[in-house]
């Protein structure tokens, strides 16, 4: 185990978006940090990646080892509010090959929740569990890190029924619609901003992903989202007692009229610059100056119609929340462990039902039919339009480029299963109503999560951090999921279905700055469908 004080290694995370602080780590080697070979002026930054599912931890940590450490864990960490466990790698940017990192069981509590001391013993307890099965090359790290539910802020009011809003269909692109990215965002494609505006969760707000439907009550559509953007995440309660609503929050709205303020903005200064380049045709101006400004003042005022024309719907049709109601809450099951998942080892019961244990923090929506574009049939779309660069990622070469049509929609179809999340690391997308479309990557070995509640439980959890930049050359996001983003949908690059993003661990907010999620927390959508199944609640389909 490393010797050192943690002031020795300050920039140690560097690289990771929360740079958290490290409590102890195993390895015992003096560490330095590296300079960028790029620029010298900066250190090298780290990146996550996932363990290759041929190592044999990856089978180990099912079976025997996980439920040993979990257990060893929790000797050290009863004041802990929350835990996270992730297996994965972290290496430099910059080293050529990432696949020499060791493995990595990377431990997360939050601040002053163990002392350094503490956090060494625990350390080497974990490394002496490994040792015993043959697991010389695989390393422990503690860092100082929060488990965090990703709804986000965004206050309500009770709303009424009122039947002016109309979600939009999914547009279909066109180079020269201005109105498009906006008009995307209010459409029956996946990514909803919603709220519950009740008095207990009047300051959160998540978001819808993917939609299922009756097909022994034709018309009655449903939309999934987290459970704990709905309901109080702690209640054992399954009926919903009175109708709760449920409505575009107010971060979508205010986004969408700032952005058509912008546009307005935009165009209108374009037009002004476009009439000073023809008043001074003869003082030197080329050609292509002059057909530019003429197409200016040609197409602009037109964009400018449409997006005041957009903006007089919006603050009709969209302005109050009594407006914005999409639907009711139709189902939220107790966020507590399975009922029949099965017990690969004798576990005392504070430790739930071993590494099978995904928990339930899901929910269904009961759509609103007036809500909804009567000339379209619902589907499960992802609209891309906005980052269409993505097909150009070639992070895996073991998986098929985007299938998007002339729209650039892409269809989903199938669900992922257990065995295709384990296989390898995956390249995935989600579409969050904070963080709108961004690229990721799975962890091959499914983390094991404490959620900061009284229960304490474990739970199986599908870890996703961001795509690191040089993997994806066109633009690198911060992270990959935020607050605001439960509840979305993540999918394989090809289409099939994966999951609803629940939470994530990271740094919390604090003194006013947002919350910086180094790692996402994902509920399988295999899970969630053999659970409504389980559920009685009738033939439901994804759509």
């Amino acid at each position: 185990m490393s010797i050192y004080t943690p002031d020795h290694f300050a920039g140690y995370y560097y690289g990771i978006p929360s740079r958290p602080k490290l409590i102890a780590r195993s390895d015992p080697s003096e560490w330095t940090q590296p300079r960028s070979k790029i620029d010298s002026g900066f250190p090298q930054a780290k990146v996550i990646r996932s363990v290759d599912s041929s190592h044999p931890i990856c089978s180990i940590w099912k079976s025997a080892l996980g439920p040993e450490l979990l257990k060893v864990i929790d000797e050290y960490t009863q004041l802990a509010t929350s835990v996270s466990v992730d297996i994965l790698r972290i290496s430099y940017d910059e080293e050529e090959d990432h696949d020499l990192a060791s493995p990595l069981i990377w431990i997360g509590i939050p601040p002053e929740s163990i002392s350094i001391a503490r956090g060494g013993d625990l350390v080497a307890r974990c490394i002496t569990l490994l040792r015993t099965f043959e697991l010389v090359d695989v390393q422990v790290e503690i860092r100082e890190s929060q488990v965090i539910l990703l709804s986000g802020p965004g206050p309500g009011q009770e709303p009424k029924p009122n039947p002016k809003l109309i979600l939009k269909e999914p547009p279909i692109y066109a180079f020269d619609d201005v109105t498009y990215s906006i008009i995307s965002k209010l459409s029956t494609a996946i990514g909803l901003g919603i709220t519950t505006p009740i008095s207990c969760k009047s300051d959160s707000y998540g978001t819808t992903s993917f939609y299922l439907e009756n097909t022994k009550e034709e018309g009655n559509f449903y939309a999934l989202t987290a459970r704990h953007v709905v309901s109080d995440f702690e209640s054992d309660d399954t009926d919903v007692p009175v109708p709760i609503p449920v409505v575009l929050c107010n971060h979508l709205f205010e986004e969408c009229m700032e952005q058509i303020e912008y546009l307005i903005r935009k165009n209108q200064e374009e037009v002004e610059k476009a009439r000073v380049d023809i008043d001074s045709i003869n003082v030197g101006k080329t050609e292509s100056l002059i057909r530019r400004a003429k197409y200016v003042l040609d197409y602009n005022p037109l964009d400018i119609q449409d997006l005041e024309e957009l903006r007089r719907e919006l603050a009709d049709q969209w302005s109050q929340e009594s407006q914005r109601r999409i639907g009711i809450v139709h189902y939220h099951p107790p966020i507590k462990h399975d009922h029949k998942a099965e017990v690969d080892v004798d576990l005392d019961v504070d430790h739930g039902r071993g590494l099978n244990d995904w928990g339930d923090d899901w929910a269904l929506i009961k759509l609103d039919k007036d809500k909804l574009p009567c000339s379209t049939t619902l589907t499960n779309i992802i609209d891309l339009n906005d980052r269409s660069e993505f097909r150009m990622a070639s992070w895996s070469t073991e998986q098929p480029l985007l299938k998007i049509d002339k729209a650039d929609m892409l269809r989903l179809k199938s669900i992922l299963t257990e065995d295709d999340m384990e296989k390898s690391s995956l390249a995935v997308i989600m579409r969050g109503a904070k963080n709108g479309i961004r690229l990721g990557k799975s962890m091959s070995v499914f983390s094991m999560v404490r959620y900061p509640y009284p229960s304490k439980k474990w739970i199986k959890q599908w870890a996703i951090t961001m795509m690191n930049e040089w993997e994806f050359e066109f633009r690198k996001s911060s992270t990959f999921a935020d607050q605001g983003d439960s509840g979305a949908g993540v999918v394989s690059r090809d289409g099939k279905f994966g999951g609803i993003v629940v939470g994530g661990t990271g740094r919390a907010a604090r003194d006013g700055s947002r919350a910086i999620i180094d790692i996402t927390y994902v509920m399988p959508m295999f899970h969630i469908m053999d659970r409504i199944t389980e559920s009685g609640l009738g033939d439901l389909q994804l759509l």
